[in-house]
């Protein structure tokens, strides 16, 4: 299960997938190339609650919802198993949890850690050169030629923003670790406008393991222990 969110994960927010598009050009960039910090393409100023999907290179796909606003995200998957996964960022709150309502658990993590097992999120950059006018879903978009590098990982491909700065859709690869995986992700059935606020609250009465104060490797190590003796429950 970690396995699994944590690759699909990196490639997500990498990407610009998972969480302030058309922020200022950069000092001294050319007026058709802009570079910005990845987490502006991945948290724009706008609400707004989509369908979402993503599938890598070896084939396996994931469809879910996501509801944003900014400063925070909700995204749910329906596992192959049926069962649920809810991801919910509060950058806001530098706070992360993964949610799982079948069992009425959490897991709690600390932004700054959750970014950096996503592939150093908080210091990666994105430089963009737009492409030219597209669509995506009924949606018109800007299409973009991009590559993102940061301390963990690098990305190459291109994204379709929306005039607000949504990113409609991405493709393309991204190195971690020395690995290139491929992906595609993108939200159909856009619905912009005001998003129910307790969504991105921990719900009431549920158990959890909170690792705000763990760094990311201890995180991975508490994350594989925790697995292990679910697979033998």
């Amino acid at each position: 299960m970690w396995g699994r969110m944590k690759t699909a994960g990196k490639a997500l927010l990498l990407a610009g997938g998972l969480c302030l598009a058309g922020a200022g050009l950069a000092m001294a960039q050319p007026v058709d190339k802009v570079t910005q910090p990845a987490i502006e393409i991945l948290d724009p100023q706008i609400s707004y609650t989509a369908d979402f999907w993503f599938s890598d290179g070896a084939g396996n796909r994931q469809r879910g919802v996501v509801h944003h606003v900014p400063g925070r995200e909700r995204r749910e998957v329906t596992m192959r198993d049926g069962s649920r996964q809810v991801l919910l960022v509060r950058r806001d709150e530098g706070q992360a949890y993964l949610l799982m309502p079948n069992q009425r658990w959490y897991l709690g993590l600390g932004y700054e850690a959750a970014a950096q097992l996503a592939g150093g999120l908080e210091t990666m950059t994105i430089t963009r050169r737009a492409i030219g006018p597209d669509e995506v879903d009924g949606v018109p978009a800007t299409r973009y030629e991009a590559t993102g590098e940061g301390p963990q990982g690098r990305f190459t491909g291109d994204l379709w923003l929306s005039e607000e700065g949504i990113l409609l859709q991405a493709a393309g690869s991204v190195t971690v670790d020395g690995r290139v995986k491929t992906f595609e992700t993108g939200l159909t059935n856009l619905r912009k406008g005001s998003v129910q606020a307790d969504l991105f609250d921990l719900p009431d009465g549920w158990s959890g393991l909170q690792l705000r104060n763990l760094s990311p490797e201890q995180i991975e190590q508490a994350v594989r222990m925790i697995a292990m003796m679910n697979s033998r429950r």
